[in-house]
């Protein structure tokens, strides 16, 4: 199959798989600091919050990271979006950050990682 892509489109998937990668590390990462922050005491249930808060951040990061170098890889060289070159270097710029908020807010409140592992969340409200 790579065979029959050209140069720049294997060098584009290249950097895709790379940042895809990269993605799932800091996943790793960030459900770690995640299970030990909502971990009750003792170590069971710190193995448990790990063995169910990693994954989650791992899915959750690798759909982020996947959209947003899907985009910036694939879509925006394309000749279909040469429009955005004319434009002023801040109009690009918080044209990016909107789409690339919308994108993890849509993640992050959808909750991917939390419905594929079947992880219910619970949202406590404060007497009062």
């Amino acid at each position: 199959m790579t065979a029959t892509l050209s140069a720049v489109t294997r060098a584009r998937l290249r950097r895709f798989m790379r940042i895809v990668r990269m993605a799932a590390v800091i996943g790793v990462g960030g459900g770690a600091v995640y299970a030990v922050a909502s971990a009750g005491p003792g170590a069971r249930s710190l193995l448990a919050s790990l063995l169910i808060s990693i994954p989650m951040g791992v899915i959750d990061a690798l759909l982020m990271a996947s959209w947003i170098a899907g985009i910036e890889i694939f879509l925006l060289p394309r000749a279909s979006m040469r429009w955005l070159d004319a434009l002023p270097f801040a109009a690009v710029f918080i044209l990016k950050t909107l789409v690339y908020g919308a994108i993890a807010g849509a993640v992050l409140a959808g909750q991917p990682g939390e419905r594929l592992l079947g992880v219910v969340t619970v949202t406590t409200r404060a007497p009062g």
